[in-house]
């Protein structure tokens, strides 16, 4: 694995800058570096799930006051990242009828997999992660729905445009610095 030449002398320009300048110079940065490992992870999407790569994106998130993790931005790319719940919704409903085929609304099936499904009954009690509710019949026919096994489309394309991503978040650094310096002068 290789390493970015001079990255040491980048991280001690950008903190030699005001805190303001540095988070806007970081969170552009990683905005570029985001953009390219969301566009190597829709590489990764099989051409008969092209709708599901309307799904894939990135988004950023900053630790709340109450935690350890204060001022701290975290980023993500992936599926459902970034993605707005009413656009995830339209998208899921292009095809006219809810429930049938793949799209924005359920492509996170896809990439992390099923247990075995089937029709014919309900959950009972909140919906609580870690935690599996009783069932109880509704009355309506019994069909077995089947069983999706995970696919490692995220994890292929983040190791796939990693080299890319670090080198881009870099220019990135560097341009940011460049521009304040050039404002200085």
């Amino acid at each position: 694995m290789g390493s970015i030449e001079g990255l040491q002398q980048l991280q001690n320009s950008l903190n030699a800058l005001n805190k303001k300048v540095r988070e806007k110079i970081t969170r552009a940065s990683m905005t570029a570096s985001l953009r390219i490992i969301a566009k190597s992870i829709k590489s990764e999407v099989p051409s008969a799930w092209k709708d599901g790569r309307k799904s894939i994106g990135y988004s950023f998130r900053k630790g709340k006051a109450s935690s350890v993790h204060k001022g701290i931005t975290f980023a993500k790319a992936g599926v459902g990242a970034g993605i707005k719940k009413a656009k995830r919704q339209k998208a899921a409903n292009l095809r006219g009828k809810p429930g049938v085929g793949m799209g924005a609304g359920n492509f996170h099936w896809f990439v992390l997999g099923t247990a075995e499904r089937s029709t014919g009954s309900k959950r009972i009690g909140a919906h609580r992660a870690g935690v599996v509710n009783k069932r109880k019949l509704t009355g309506k026919v019994v069909r077995r729905t089947g069983k999706i096994k995970p696919n490692g489309i995220v994890k292929r394309g983040t190791l796939k445009s990693k080299a890319a991503a670090l080198s881009a978040m870099a220019k990135s650094i560097q341009a940011g610095i460049d521009r304040e310096a050039a404002k200085l002068r």
